[in-house]
This record gives C-alpha cells, structure tokens and sequence, in this order.
C-alpha cells in the first residue's frame, strides 16, 4: 500500500474534526441517592438506550445522561418530548437477577418523574 499523500478532487475541502466526544456536553451519572431535574432539549438515539441533553434547572448548564433500560421505558411510557421537565433519580435501592448464563447481576433502581 503507498503511503504517499492523498489528494482530494478539486473542490473538495477536507472535514477535520477533533477527538470524538470533544463537543459533548458533560455526562451526568448518577450515585445511590443522587438525582437530576432539567429540561429536555434533546434525545439521541445512540448506544443501546439513547441519551437526553438537558438544561439542568439548578444551575442552567447543558449536560448529558445515558439512559438505561428502566429510564429509557419510563421515558416512553411517558412519551417524554422536548421541552418536558423530568427528574431522574438514583433511588438507593438495588436489585438482582439471574441473566441467561446463569450469572447474578446486579442493577441500581431510577425513578422518572415528568413535570
């Protein structure tokens, strides 16, 4: 394989962008007890669940959560939308059960909650 440069076709500008991720707005995750409320601006379908971007209603800063299984379902029970109030909160709690492989997990329990 040459390793010479390559050179696009005229009139071709070349796109460069910065390591991925560069651009995100910070990522919330949340500990036992801890919990968010914001309002959302957006959501991703990305990774296995999706994520929200938020206005964070203390402060006013844009921030990411990654959802998992148990807020990605409230959300669409809800049918939460642009513009909704929501909390997610970490309850604390934690549950088990036993995956395919025979395997014990464990899962920390969220609460949503839609204004």
């Amino acid at each position: 394989m040459a390793t010479e440069e390559i050179e696009a076709p005229e009139g071709f500008n070349e796109v460069d962008s910065g390591p991925s991720g560069e651009d995100d707005p910070e990522t919330v995750k949340l500990s036992p007890g801890e919990s968010f409320q914001g309002t959302v601006l957006e959501q991703r379908d990305v990774g296995y669940n999706g994520l929200i971007v938020f206005k964070d209603l203390d402060d006013g800063e844009k921030r990411q959560f990654w959802h998992n299984g148990q807020t990605r379902s409230r959300f669409d029970e809800a049918e939460v939308d642009t513009g909704d109030d929501v909390m997610i909160a970490n309850t604390g709690e934690s549950r088990t059960y036993t995956d395919d492989d025979g395997t014990e997990q464990q899962y920390d329990v969220y609460k949503v909650y839609v204004r």
